[in-house]
């Protein structure tokens, strides 16, 4: 999903919001204002360019696009707005079935194109047209037109603050903010990381201060044991994750009925000691003390006649 503002004129610019949306939303940046009777766009895929130019429009009635890439491919010509015969359009959601084969466009921009056809004057005209392909619970609209006016379809499904501005979802809103020490498939570079952890902070690399016990060598993923002298000072790396993140990784990990969430101290590269939250193991048996600890996990070279499924792999490989 990506992240819509709409901020009126006057209202200052909410960098605050805009950063925390940026978390989840980071495949490209779009605005969009009015000036001499023309819509003018600025799109990047540069944030902190992105954030220059919003300086410069305090004063005017402006659209933000945060895009996070869910159809298409994450390139410049899929940064929303697109243009339509009114003026500009923007989308948050994902359009099931606007697909052209051949093609990178996103839904949105094979959208764009679609209803540009009708030559439409107002958005009044083709509003049915728009909610029989977006339906009425998930999908999000916004048009600027050439006249300095917003048009929306299913605005009701979006945030109304006080002071006039409207919201296309809540990313906008500060979530707490967790240390997490990933030690197997999370990492960058492994198979879970691209499905999980893209909308966390990378920290640091680090170690664990107590030595663990962590097994794992030549199978898909590792699991650590706990506090064991006989372990090693296993190797991770730290993230700041979001609490709606969190709650992804206690999912993926079993939490609370396989794995528990440990704080944990570890040193990162420079020698500062923080605590993170580690995934062990609830259930630890004699066989598993018999296995061979390791103190770093590292990519089994599978094949593919071994392991068919590709989460196991890095998607780097392929």
């Amino acid at each position: 999903m990506c992240w819509i503002m709409v901020k009126q004129p006057g209202n200052n610019i909410p960098f605050d919001f805009i950063d925390e949306a940026q978390r989840k939303n980071r495949d490209g940046y779009g605005v969009s204002w009015v000036e001499d009777g023309a819509v003018q766009t600025f799109k990047t895929l540069d944030y902190e360019e992105y954030k220059t130019k919003l300086t410069e429009l305090e004063d005017k009635l402006i659209v933000v696009h945060l895009r996070a890439t869910s159809a298409g491919t994450t390139c410049i010509d899929n940064v929303h707005p697109f243009t339509v015969p009114t003026g500009v359009m923007f989308h948050n959601g994902t359009i099931s079935g606007l697909k052209s084969t051949g093609t990178t466009d996103s839904d949105t921009n094979i959208l764009a194109q679609l209803i540009s056809k009708t030559k439409f004057k107002k958005v009044t005209d083709i509003a049915p047209l728009l909610y029989a392909i977006t339906g009425t619970t998930y999908n999000k609209l916004v048009f600027l037109n050439k006249d300095n006016t917003v048009s929306y379809i299913n605005k009701n499904l979006g945030i109304d603050d006080p002071n006039g501005n409207w919201y296309s979802n809540n990313y906008h809103v500060k979530e707490e903010i967790y240390n997490v020490f990933v030690y197997g498939t999370l990492k960058h570079g492994f198979s879970n990381h691209f499905y999980y952890m893209t909308d966390s902070d990378y920290v640091d690399d680090a170690f664990t201060l107590e030595k663990h016990a962590m097994i794992g060598e030549g199978n898909p993923f590792p699991y650590v044991l706990g506090v064991n002298e006989a372990g090693h000072h296993i190797k991770g790396e730290v993230y700041e994750v979001p609490a709606s993140s969190l709650s992804r990784l206690d999912r993926l990990e079993g939490y609370p009925t396989h794995y528990d969430r440990v704080p944990t101290e570890v040193v990162l590269s420079n020698g500062e000691k923080i605590t993170a939250l580690m995934y062990v193991k609830k259930t630890v048996t004699a066989a598993n003390l018999n296995e061979k600890f390791i103190e770093e996990f590292k990519k089994p070279a599978y094949t593919a006649t071994v392991y068919k499924t590709k989460s196991y792999y890095s998607y780097d490989d392929y």
